[in-house]
């Protein structure tokens, strides 16, 4: 019995106990105790505060009201994908899938699977186009003392050819719809309005409008009235938290190569492959003064494989801890390698 329940707490969190070993060995090879800095902190506690309120809302019964709303409609993946590519210009890719995915997996209908990996997609894409979008494009956006235009000019081509790309492939989509249901679930208010007052400071937070100080307690004392909400996902803060202290781990090691690196954009698009986007923001941005190949470097970079981006172990995460469907690893991973090939490509024929 003992061993049935590691063996099934193996199989759930692998991904956390495949980073756990990482780290260990990290430990040994670097030997020094993994770090983890003040901003990685942050991180972890936006992201805390981000699942709480959605948790809050999914709890409200509000996310399965909008989603019966979707389902009676046309064009639901195409509706689902390109609203996390708008949604997360301005949301960042981060909030959009944590408000996006647990909507889609509240459909009534088939080909969740296939919805999820392309809204992933979609928010590497489409957060790429604004300085706030994602954290890598916010840290170039400063060290490089960026203007607003000159960014949009650079990355605009990227987020239209991927936007093309989506909406193609979201046409042939066929979310085909399960047995009819009636929506007959009643809505918590309090619950409701709890949530998305959380969200909203939490948003405000990103923003830099809050200072996260404040607006982790606003947020934590608002839900502790409704104790359900803090119920979430704590082996994928774990799972973060371990990633930043490897590529912490891994900073001084890796930069003695970028130093001799040329091609700024096809390393930076691999290095996001092993240590994620925005560590390989952080660290080439130091030893090179080619910004428009970084920025398009890391941005090209969140696709491939899993750990490209955070968006993507987020996508991943929500949607594994809720529904079972065998050799969803692998087609995430094959989906988003075709993406970065493409994307490759692209970059080098434009």
């Amino acid at each position: 019995m003992v061993n049935k329940k590691i063996y099934n707490f193996f199989l759930k969190e692998y991904l956390f106990v495949i980073t756990l070993l990482i780290s260990i060995l990290t430990i040994f090879f670097t030997k020094k105790i993994p770090q983890i800095s003040i901003d990685d902190i942050k991180i972890i506690a936006i992201l805390f505060m981000l699942f709480a309120s959605i948790k809050a809302l999914e709890n409200s019964a509000i996310i399965k009201a909008i989603a019966y709303k979707i389902e009676k409609g046309s064009l639901i993946a195409s509706k689902l994908i390109i609203g996390t590519f708008f949604l997360s210009m301005f949301l960042t890719n981060d909030v959009a899938l944590i408000a996006i995915v647990p909507l889609t997996l509240s459909l009534n209908i088939k080909n969740k699977a296939s919805i999820v990996i392309f809204e992933a997609i979609a928010a590497n894409a489409g957060s790429a186009l604004t300085p706030f979008g994602n954290p890598q494009n916010l840290y170039i956006y400063i060290f490089y003392h960026l203007k607003f235009l000159e960014f949009f000019k650079i990355i605009l081509p990227f987020a239209i050819f991927n936007f093309i790309l989506l909406l193609v492939i979201s046409l042939f989509i066929n979310p085909k719809q399960n047995i009819k249901r009636e929506y007959k679930n009643k809505i918590f208010i309090d619950e409701a309005l709890l949530g998305a007052f959380a969200l909203s400071v939490t948003i405000l937070t990103i923003f830099h409008i809050l200072p996260l100080n404040i607006s982790f307690w606003l947020v934590l004392v608002a839900l502790i009235l409704k104790p359900r909400s803090l119920k979430i996902d704590y082996f994928l803060l774990l799972t973060f938290l371990l990633f930043f202290a490897i590529t912490n781990s891994l900073e001084p090691i890796l930069a003695n190569y970028i130093q001799k690196i040329r091609d700024i954009f096809l390393y930076s698009a691999i290095s996001s492959q092993i240590i994620s986007n925005v560590p390989t923001a952080l660290l080439f941005a130091k030893f090179t003064s080619n910004y428009q190949a970084l920025l398009w470097g890391v941005n090209v970079g969140g696709f491939g494989f899993i750990v490209g981006s955070l968006a993507n172990l987020i996508a991943y995460k929500l949607f594994t801890s809720s529904q079972k469907q065998k050799g969803f690893f692998i087609k995430f991973n094959a989906i988003n390698i075709a993406f970065l090939l493409i994307n490759i490509i692209f970059y080098y024929i434009l």
